[in-house]
Order: structure tokens, then sequence, then C-alpha cells
């Protein structure tokens, strides 16, 4: 049998049990009856708390720019363009600022020239990818003629992380 000296881990067994300390015997000891589940990689475990859409006619928009407090973790996305025959070949993408590789681009849809055309996509992500701290996410898109209007959504959650 395995003893528990984490009194925190102890606090939330107690808490999460409904123990009544003066009733009961708080447990010490981890035995075939008693067994804590505890959650091991909180970041992959979260429930997704931000949602965002936008849309834009013939240029960039920003989606969402990310707190400068906490971090955030991109979870899943979905883009969709439309476009008249008259508009150039473009290339409508999501631009992010990631921790590890820096500012790119995410989700791209590309489209043909004097082509009327609508098109759309999504991503859902099994391992969350963090981005950047106080970074805009942002669909950017263009044609020097016609008319091209994106829109696009995000899914992710934040967690607070003081020694960030």
């Amino acid at each position: 049998m395995a003893t528990i000296y984490n009194s925190e881990l102890s606090k939330e067994l107690i808490l999460g049990a409904k123990i009544q300390t003066s009733r009961d015997r708080i447990p010490t000891e981890l035995a075939e009856k008693v067994i804590p589940v505890m959650e091991v990689n909180p970041k992959l475990l979260r429930v997704a708390n931000v949602v965002k859409g936008n849309n834009a006619l013939n240029g960039d928009v920003t989606i969402y720019t990310t707190p400068t407090d906490k971090d955030f973790y991109l979870t899943g996305a979905s883009l969709s363009v439309v476009k008249d025959a008259t508009a150039t070949s473009t290339l409508t993408r999501y631009l992010i600022t990631t921790e590890e590789s820096g500012l790119g681009s995410f989700l791209p849809i590309g489209t043909l020239t004097l082509t009327a055309e609508s098109r759309s996509t999504s991503i859902n992500l099994s391992t969350p990818l963090k981005l950047k701290r106080n970074t805009t996410v942002s669909i950017t898109n263009s044609t020097t003629v016609g008319n091209i209007a994106t829109s696009g959504s995000i899914i992710g959650f934040t967690i607070d992380n003081p020694n960030a």
C-alpha cells in the first residue's frame, strides 16, 4: 500500500469524495478499494471555451487576439471562401503565431482565376496547438479585381500559466 503524503491530493480527495471529516477517517493510504484518478496532462483534457467567427470582403480580418496573461491552445478551425468569376486566383488562409515556429500559414484554400467558386475546409487537432501570447489569429486573402468573401471560426481554450 502506498501512503499519501501530498496534502493537496488529500484535500482534493476530501472535497471530491465529500468525506465528512467529523464522522469519517480520511484515507492516507491507497488500497484496493480507493483508487484516485489524477489529471496528469491537463492541457489535453480541457473543454473548448473560446469560439470566434468572422467574415470579410476583399481583405484581411482578425478572428481572435490571444491573451497576454494566459496560454491559448488552438483545437480546431474552419475556413470558407466564395468568389465571383471576375476575381483572380486567390490563396485564403489563417495567419497564426506559434510558440515553436513563429508566424505561419494555416489551413489554406486556393482558388482559380476567372472561375466562380465556393470552397470550405475545417480541421480538428488531436493535439492542441499552443499559440504565442498577445498575437492575432487572422484570415488573409486578396484579389486585384472582382469580389472574394471569406469567413472562419476557431475553437480553443485558455490555461492560466503564471510561469510563462
